[in-house]
């Protein structure tokens, strides 16, 4: 069964207005544990005290199995997480937002770390809109240690980490959920356009790829876009290394589902010319 997103962060951010994508934390900020945001479970009904113990067992899970930087974690449900962090200087906190766009039908979802009383963001992962798998939850935990240890190495990361990471495209196979592809561009599409290793599985195995830190290959990751260019969520492309949460490339779409331009940009991006 596939894990649900916390019903009480559906409606968050129910204006739609998100927060900036940023590989950066300030400069020597330094924290030394980060509080998890747990769902509320006093709800009157039981069935939604249901569903939000499943979504905190999942994340702990997460957390537990995937996090190993030198910080302290602890889980708190949503109040007494902001008021905590408020009041304590090294430490951040960490919630998975989704965010919804009255009258666009758009949604979009990550895992935001912040920290202090005015709650600034440090940085965020996006994620899929919705339908999360135990997977995703081990994508976030992953690529945000990635992002926090590296926050202040690069001044444009989008444009250097393909250029630093694009070799590895060479080096190992890229595994592609077979869910990507439709009548408008298929495998073979794809297979005409990418010059290097590649694999066609099911999502099942993409996401043992994922929980299992699989070391010999990549996987092309798909999460929900960030920008307001249409009235459905398009995708948002990340090529991950799962052993390490290192995305090499990452890019918005601009369609539903993956086109031959995804692919195009992908290569330009991690060419060395």
């Amino acid at each position: 069964m596939k894990p649900w997103i916390s019903l009480t962060l559906i409606f968050l951010f129910i204006s739609g207005i998100g927060f900036p994508v940023n590989l950066h934390a300030e400069k020597g900020s330094d924290f030394t544990e980060v509080v998890f945001v747990m769902d509320y479970t006093g709800h009157k009904k039981s069935s939604r005290n249901e569903l939000a113990k499943k979504y905190n067992d999942r994340l702990k899970h997460a957390v537990e199995s995937y996090w190993n930087l030198d910080m302290s974690y602890k889980f708190m449900e949503q109040k007494e997480a902001y008021k905590y962090v408020g009041k304590n200087k090294n430490a951040m906190v960490a919630e998975i937002v989704r965010t919804i766009t009255i009258g666009q039908g758009k949604s979009e979802t990550t895992m935001t770390f912040r920290k202090g009383k005015i709650l600034k963001s440090i940085l965020e992962v996006r994620l899929p809109a919705n339908a999360f798998t135990e997977a995703d939850y081990a994508f976030a935990i992953m690529h945000s240690q990635f992002m926090y240890i590296n926050r202040n190495r690069w001044k444009k990361p989008l444009k250097e980490l393909p250029k630093e990471y694009g070799h590895i495209l060479k080096k190992k196979t890229l595994l592609i959920s077979e869910d990507y592809f439709s009548k408008r561009f298929t495998q073979k599409d794809f297979a005409g356009l990418y010059p290097h290793k590649f694999e066609i599985v099911s999502k099942e195995k993409l996401d043992e790829a994922i929980l299992s830190k699989d070391e010999d290959h990549l996987v092309l990751y798909e999460a929900s876009d960030p920008g307001n260019v249409s009235r459905t969520t398009y995708s948002y492309w990340n090529i991950y290394q799962p052993n390490d949460g290192v995305v090499i490339t990452r890019h918005s779409g601009g369609n539903k589902g993956l086109s031959k331009s995804d692919v195009v940009l992908i290569l330009k991006r991690t060419s060395k010319k």
